[in-house]
């Protein structure tokens, strides 16, 4: 009996951990050519739909100006806005969000343009929530 209960905790164990890892998401950055723009993109890798997300980004500052941050095609298609652009030396911070609960598909959320190029950007944290507003596991 002890062993059947063991092996049912195993199996209990096995599963919420898998359960995790399905809900996963990515964002990755997809730098430009040089003097071009860099893109933020999602790709779903679970069941878990992702309806909001909060980036930070980091750039060399030697380029003088911070980025402007632009609503990509797949957060479009979700009616989707991009705000709280925060930006300080060598770092800018945004948020995809609407005034709904549509999921985001696939691809490309935000075009981040550099007046000077894409200056080695790399994404520095992303958050994401669910449509009924539950954290989301996203990697980068």
């Amino acid at each position: 009996m002890k062993r059947l209960v063991k092996s049912y905790g195993v199996l209990l164990v096995i599963l919420a951990l898998s359960a995790i890892t399905a809900q996963a998401a990515s964002v990755t950055i997809a730098a430009g050519a040089p003097g071009g723009a860099a893109q933020v993109v999602l790709k779903s890798s679970g069941s878990e739909a992702v309806s909001a997300l909060s980036c930070t980004i980091g750039y060399d500052p030697a380029i003088g100006a911070a980025p402007s941050v632009v609503i990509g095609p797949a957060a479009k298609a979700a009616d989707k806005k991009i705000m709280a652009v925060k930006s300080g030396k060598g770092v800018t911070g945004f948020s995809i969000v609407g005034m709904n609960n549509t999921r985001i598909g696939d691809g490309v959320v935000a075009t981040i343009e550099f007046p000077n190029g894409d200056s080695g950007v790399k994404l520095i944290s992303v958050q994401g929530s669910t449509p009924d507003g539950k954290a989301v596991t996203l990697t980068k």
